[in-house]
C-alpha cells in the first residue's frame, strides 16, 4: 500500500510539472483517497477493472459532448437573431438504481444547453430544459443513446 502510494505521488507531480509541498500533498491525499476506494469493503481490484473500458467509454464520450455543446452554445450566443427554442423533454431511461439515475441527471445537468429539472415518480423518465431543440426526438435519442446508455454499460458491467 505504500509503495503504491508513492507511486501514485510521484506519477501525480510528474504529470503535473510541480513538485511544490503543497502539490505533493495533495498528490498524496489524491493517491490515498484513489487507494482506499480500490480497498473498499465490497470492492475489488477487479471489480474496478472490469468497468474500466465502459467508464474510459463514458469519460470520451461526455469530453467529446462538453467540447460538441460549448461549440453549439457559442455558435447560438454569437449568431445574429439566436435560434433559441427552448423546450422541456421527458426523457424515457432504462435505470436499475439510484446510482445511475443520480449519474445521468448530473451528467445532463454538466452538458452546456442542457438542465436535468426532475425525475418522474415511477423513475421512468427524466424531464430535462433543452435551449435549442430543432427536433424533440433527435434530442431524447441523443440523451438516451449517448449518455444514458454509457451510463447503463458502466453500471451493467
Amino acid at each position: 500500500m505504500r509503495l503504491a502510494l508513492i507511486l501514485l505521488t510521484v506519477t501525480w507531480c510528474a504529470l503535473t510539472r510541480d513538485v511544490g509541498l503543497a502539490n505533493v500533498a495533495l498528490g498524496a491525499a489524491m493517491s490515498w483517497l484513489a487507494l482506499r476506494f480500490v480497498a473498499m469493503p465490497g470492492t475489488r481490484l477487479g471489480w474496478v477493472l472490469t468497468r474500466l473500458p465502459a467508464l474510459c467509454s463514458l469519460g470520451l464520450f461526455f469530453a467529446w459532448e462538453m467540447i460538441h455543446s460549448n461549440l453549439r452554445m457559442a455558435l447560438v450566443v454569437l449568431a445574429p437573431g439566436r435560434h433559441l427554442r427552448p423546450a422541456i423533454l421527458a426523457v424515457p431511461v432504462e435505470v436499475e438504481s439510484d446510482a445511475e439515475l443520480a449519474l445521468l441527471s448530473n451528467l445532463v445537468t454538466l452538458t452546456p444547453g442542457t438542465l436535468g429539472l426532475d425525475v418522474s415518480d415511477d423513475r421512468e423518465q427524466i424531464y430535462v430544459h433543452v435551449l435549442t431543440a430543432d427536433c424533440f426526438d433527435a434530442a431524447r435519442s441523443d440523451i438516451q443513446q449517448g449518455l444514458a446508455r454509457r451510463v447503463r454499460k458502466l453500471f451493467a458491467c
